[in-house]
C-alpha cells in the first residue's frame, strides 16, 4: 500500500506574461480539486503567513512578468477584512525570501469568494529561481472575530464552550500531494514547508 501526504495551495490564477508577446499564462486552477480554509493559526501572538513557490516559466523566454494575483476566500466565516499581499524572490530550495516590492494591502468582503490584485505598473520580474505569493493576516480590530468553540475534556467529562479571538479573511486552500506542491507558513522561527 501506498501513502501519500498532500500538501497545500491556497493561491491560483497567477498570470505570467512574457514582455514583448503579453502572451499570458495562468497558473494553479482550483477547478476539481479538495478545498480548505486557512485561517491565522496563531491568535495574533505571531506574524501569520502563507506562502506559494512559482517557478520561472522558460517557455515566456527570458522576460517573465508577473501581472495579477487571484486570492481566493473560504465560503465559511467571511468577513469584511484587510491583509497583505508580498512578492518574493525564493531561494534555490523554494523557500521564500525578502520582498520584491512594496507589500499591497488588499481588502474583501464577505461577499466576495475572490479578488484579483493588479501588480505596478508593466508588473514584477520573475527572478529565475523563481518567485512566492505570500499572504499575511492582519492583526488589526477590524480584522476580529470572536467564536465559540467547543471542546471535550475527555470521554466522560462535559463539552465546555471557549471563546476565542482570530483575525479574518480566511484564505481558501487547495490540497495537493506533497510532491506536487510547494506551501509555506509563517512559524515562530522562520518559513516551514506546509505539510497536512
Amino acid at each position: 500500500m501506498i501513502h501519500i501526504k498532500p500538501s497545500l495551495e491556497f493561491l491560483s490564477a497567477v498570470h505570467i506574461s512574457h514582455k514583448e508577446k503579453e502572451k499570458l499564462v495562468r497558473v494553479n486552477s482550483f477547478r476539481g480539486k479538495r478545498s480548505i480554509g486557512l485561517g491565522n493559526f496563531s491568535g495574533g501572538v505571531y506574524p501569520s503567513m502563507f506562502a506559494r513557490y512559482y517557478p520561472f516559466n522558460a517557455s515566456l523566454g527570458n522576460e517573465n512578468y508577473l501581472k495579477e494575483v487571484s486570492i481566493f476566500f473560504f465560503k465559511e466565516g467571511r468577513h469584511d477584512a484587510k491583509f497583505r499581499l508580498r512578492i518574493v524572490p525564493s531561494t534555490i530550495d523554494k523557500f521564500p525570501k525578502n520582498d520584491m516590492l512594496d507589500p499591497i494591502i488588499g481588502e474583501v468582503s464577505y461577499k466576495q469568494s475572490k479578488i484579483k490584485i493588479e501588480m505596478p505598473a508593466k508588473g514584477v520580474e520573475v527572478p529565475k529561481e523563481g518567485f512566492s505569493v505570500v499572504v499575511e493576516h492582519l492583526f488589526i480590530e477590524e480584522n476580529m472575530v470572536e467564536e465559540t468553540v467547543h471542546l471535550q475534556l475527555n470521554d466522560s467529562i462535559k463539552i465546555m464552550d471557549v471563546k476565542q479571538k482570530r483575525y479574518a479573511p480566511i484564505f481558501k486552500g487547495i490540497v495537493e500531494k506533497v510532491d506536487e506542491s510547494f506551501s509555506y507558513y509563517m512559524s515562530v522561527n522562520g518559513w516551514k514547508k506546509y505539510e497536512c
